[in-house]
């Protein structure tokens, strides 16, 4: 992918589709990346003939400097949506989980057990 300003992370904008999870689906980052010619294996990059075949699909593209701000748009029919954002600094993310200390509770109340049962089945199958 050409572009000639400097990139440190890429975001997902106001106009993209997240999954429940809160991540854009893999489909839609493979054809963004597959229309702006982006793929590794050249091969499956687009092609004219294959933005033939898909007439009504959306066509993702990074804008030359100056044109729009920057970042991956789509286009769709005339609709034009931010799909990905460039941007210079790196995002900031906050833990929204505990896993470590939600780890102990559930260790905490499971092992006990779980080791008598383990040990107990361990004796009575020990020749």
């Amino acid at each position: 992918m050409a572009y000639e300003d400097h990139i440190e992370a890429v975001v997902p904008a106001r106009g993209a589709r997240l999954n429940a999870h809160g991540n854009l689906p893999a489909g839609q980052i493979q054809r963004a990346l597959s229309n702006i010619g982006a793929q590794q294996d050249r091969a499956q990059n687009s092609t004219d003939g294959s933005r033939k075949r898909s007439a009504r699909a959306a066509r993702y593209f990074v804008p030359k400097p100056g044109q729009l701000s920057p970042g991956v748009w789509k286009r769709q029919g005339k609709r034009l949506t931010k799909f990905l954002s460039f941007t210079d600094r790196l995002p900031r993310y906050g833990a929204r989980f505990d896993m470590e200390g939600h780890g102990r509770i559930v260790a905490a109340r499971e092992m006990p057990g779980r080791m008598r049962a383990a040990i107990r089945k361990a004796f009575s199958t020990a020749r």
